[in-house]
């Protein structure tokens, strides 16, 4: 949305139709997580804390003006499961700000990928037969009410878990215990009915066109201010919505031309 001409009613009320996703991807965190977590009150370093908190109060504001105008705006908090990014997602888009229609979901093909380690190990490490056993889960997340648990039960019975942090059975029942059975944030056949994303690999494909190949160009150095600037212009070409925005902003400049006597 970012750098977008103002919206009026009717583009308020198509909007409100889809879903407004808030996604925090692995690449974001990686900077911050090498420099320590980034949890309230899990880090020494204030700078930590202020750049993770801004991630979420900057889709704060925005979100309650465009709640304003569309009431059934769907909002979904995406991201995978560390537990540092939850914290902050969960602090910043309560019930009693955004209402109860906030939907929470763990990235899919970051389950899958715990679900792919644990199959390589019940299937003797991987091959076809672990291949075709992550494709039936993934099929039944995408489509049962309960996959996660459907899931999570199948794992349990397998009777390969140890209790060992190098055992890759034990750490998917764990992953899914705390966020299927803990937390709601495993619906996913529910997201799919809602039109809701299941992975966060389209938003962090645009982090990439429109802010790291625009902003980290070698020997390039930006202010706040002027590189929001060329972010907003950035913003408009990738959306090819330059020639409305250029229109929408002439607009109040254009002056009557009368003929001269």
């Amino acid at each position: 949305m970012t750098g977008r001409p103002e919206i009026g009613d009717s583009g308020c009320e198509q909007l409100g139709t889809q879903a407004l996703s808030l996604v925090l991807g692995s690449h974001e965190q990686s900077e911050d997580r090498a420099r320590g977590p980034v949890g309230p009150g899990e880090s020494d370093d204030p700078a930590i804390h202020f750049r993770a908190m801004a991630r979420v109060r900057l889709p704060q504001h925005l979100l309650h003006g465009l709640r304003a105008k569309a009431p059934s705006l769907k909002i979904q908090l995406l991201c995978d499961g560390a537990p540092e990014m939850w914290n902050l997602l969960e602090a910043g888009f309560t019930a009693d700000r955004f209402g109860e229609t906030v939907y929470r979901l763990v990235d899919l093909p970051h389950l899958l990928e715990k679900l792919a380690s644990a199959a390589g190990d019940i299937e003797d490490r991987g091959g076809a037969l672990a291949q075709a056993q992550v494709a039936r889960w993934k099929l039944g997340l995408c489509n049962r009410a309960e996959g996660a648990r459907w899931v999570l039960s199948e794992l349990e019975d397998s009777g390969f878990e140890r209790e060992s942090s190098d055992c890759p059975v034990h750490a998917a029942i764990t992953y899914l215990r705390r966020h299927a059975l803990n937390d709601d944030r495993m619906s996913y056949a529910n997201a799919r009915k809602l039109g809701l994303a299941l992975a966060s690999g389209p938003v962090e494909a645009t982090c990439k066109s429109l802010f790291a190949l625009r902003m980290k160009r070698c020997g390039a150095r930006w202010k706040s201010e002027t590189g929001q600037h060329i972010l907003h212009l950035r913003a408009l070409a990738l959306s090819d919505r330059w020639e409305p925005a250029v229109e929408l902003t002439l607009r109040p400049l254009a002056q009557a031309v009368r003929p001269a006597a």
